[in-house]
Order: structure tokens, then sequence, then C-alpha cells
């Protein structure tokens, strides 16, 4: 934990300073750690009360309507308070960018896997043949499976040996929700189109 520039006091966040209320200097890549910003543990498993607390304290601590005597300051620290929050309130995003602090492999690093690119060939084609609600009924199941799994992977994180190997799996499965993500929008874009 850090100290404030200006009294000194403990920072809960390395934002603004509860105690005096000086907004702090960002110092480096650190202070982009979006659990760090808001002042909770880096953890994925994060109670959705405690992420609100945290958003607005840090908030109100740097909102640029609090801060007219160093606006350009304050409307730039909010938005790191803004973004910080928009990453860990979802819980992909929130998974993707713990596997970088952790220092895990990027999804879009991992070279796909042979055959679920072939999977996701087939289900593009069966949803061209006409199966359009059965491809989606799978990969809404599929990218649920993938979602539990992620959560289980957390939940079991090794702390020593092998926790490079875990976050791999992580950014694996990650992966598989991207690709998820784009045929079930691919979907809904043809849905649409042929409403029109």
């Amino acid at each position: 934990m850090s100290a404030c520039v200006a009294c000194a006091a403990a920072l809960a966040t390395p934002v603004a300073c509860e105690a005096c209320g000086a907004l702090q200097p960002l110092r480096g890549v650190a202070d982009c750690d979006p659990f760090r910003i808001l002042g909770l543990p880096r953890a994925y498993a994060l109670r959705r009360p405690d992420l609100e607390k945290a958003y607005l304290r840090a908030s109100r601590l740097v909102h640029p309507d609090r801060r007219p005597d160093d606006a350009a300051a304050a409307r730039r620290l909010s938005t790191l308070v803004n973004d910080a929050y928009a990453t860990l309130r979802d819980p992909l995003r929130r998974a993707a960018r713990l596997v970088a602090l952790e220092g895990g492999p990027a999804p879009a690093s991992l070279k796909p896997d042979p055959g679920f690119v072939a999977e996701q060939f087939a289900l593009r084609e069966r949803a061209d043949g006409g199966d359009r609600q059965g491809v989606r009924d799978e990969v809404e199941h599929r990218a649920a499976d993938a979602r539990a799994a992620i959560d289980a992977e957390f939940a079991a994180l090794p702390a020593g040996p092998g926790r490079i190997e875990a976050l791999g799996r992580i950014a694996a499965h990650l992966q598989r929700l991207t690709f998820f993500g784009s045929l079930l929008r691919d979907l809904e874009g043809e849905c649409m189109q042929r409403a029109v």
C-alpha cells in the first residue's frame, strides 16, 4: 500500500487520498491495475456489492465536479476509475485482465486448437444450412460450459507450480468465448438482415 504524496496517509486507492483529498500522481503501469485502482484484492471472485462500493468511493474522490481547481487531472483519474469499474464488472474482461496481470498468456496470442476451429466451421455450415436456432442453442450451452470452466479454474488456481499452465487454460477458455461471441453476433446479424 502506498502513501499520499500530500499527507503521507495510507492510500486505499492510488487515485486520491481519503484522508486529505489530494489527487495522486499516477506512477507507471502498476497504477493501471483495475483492482488496485478501486482498492480491491486481485481476485476473480468479486462480490458485486464490494465492487460497487469500491467504485463509488473512488469515483467520489476524483469526480471532476468536486475538483474545479484541478479538473483536468480529475477527468483523467475519473476516466481511469470508470475504466477499472467497466473491466471488473464484466466477468470475462475481469478474467482476461487478471490472467494478464498474473503473467498468463493473452487469449489472442494462443494458437487456436485445430479441432475447435473445425467445430466452429461445422457450426457455421449448419447455421448456413438453416439450423440457426439449433446452432445458437448449442453455442450458448458451450459458452456457459466455458464460463463455468473459467470459474472452476480460478477457484482452484494454484499459488506455485502449475499456475502459469492454469492461466493458459483460462486464456484458452476466454479465446473460445471470443469465438462463440463472434458466431452469436453473426447469427444475430443474419436474423436482423432477413427481417429487413
